[in-house]
């Protein structure tokens, strides 16, 4: 059995991560951490402030995997110093292979990682090539599929239709994604789960926990929250 801690959406916000780390540590046991992106708020946001960040999440003593957001474009080489950094690559733990693509699209192009379709489904095909015999796949993007509960910005879907085909045309057991904020929870795609763990400053994480290929329950939790509801109870879809 694995269990993962799932955060996402930092955006430069050191004020609360320090107590926030601390309070993960002693209220939630799990054996990683995969971080989908948005380290930091704005490409224009000082370097020193992803490695302050990254340095606290280290903290946790536990392998960090991570992909850029749509933010973090100028940052691959702080990101490779301070985690396993699986944009477009992959890592292996408990037999479960973790593999990646970050950056997401914006409405007017403006940030400095904003992959194309046509990228998002070259990558993710040669990606799946090296990790297709692992027998739990766990596909990590910043952007999130579209038509999907996790990519409604109002009544809009702004998702990626070819993450989408490429969840649909593979056996992926299990997908995360990030970007859309207000769109934090989970679905169901085909036979892959599907979770938005929401902005990590906001106190909100997820905890998922494989138990096999066919066994995979997770909780939306938030830090702040006191009262248990129906995001917070095991969940299995």
């Amino acid at each position: 059995m694995t269990k993962i801690l799932s955060i996402a959406e930092i955006h430069s916000e050191t004020e609360n991560i320090l107590n926030f780390v601390s309070w993960l540590n002693q209220n939630e046991v799990f054996d990683l951490v995969v971080f989908n992106g948005d380290l930091l708020g704005s490409d224009n946001d000082d370097e020193f402030i992803a490695e302050t960040i990254l340095e606290i999440l280290k903290t946790m003593n536990k392998p960090i995997l991570t992909i850029p957001g749509n933010n973090d474009g100028k940052i691959f080489e702080i990101f490779k110093k301070h985690s396993n950094f699986i944009h477009n690559n992959f890592f292996v733990f408990n037999n479960i292979v973790f593999f990646g693509y970050g950056g997401a699209r914006t409405p007017i192009k403006s940030t400095s990682l904003e992959p194309s379709e046509q990228e998002f489904k070259v990558y993710l095909n040669n990606l799946y090539q090296k990790i297709k015999d692992y027998p739990i796949k766990i596909l990590v993007t910043h952007m999130p599929p579209k038509d999907t509960r996790l990519d409604l910005v109002g009544n809009m879907h702004v998702g990626s239709e070819e993450i989408r085909n490429f969840i649909l045309r593979n056996k992926i057991n299990l997908a995360i994604c990030a970007h859309i904020i207000e769109a934090r929870g989970y679905d169901l795609l085909g036979n892959t789960i599907l979770i938005n763990p929401g902005k990590f400053t906001e106190g909100n994480y997820a905890i998922i926990e494989i138990k096999n290929d066919k066994n995979i329950e997770f909780q939306m939790k938030n830090i702040f929250q006191k009262k248990v509801n129906e995001l917070d109870i095991w969940l299995k879809i």
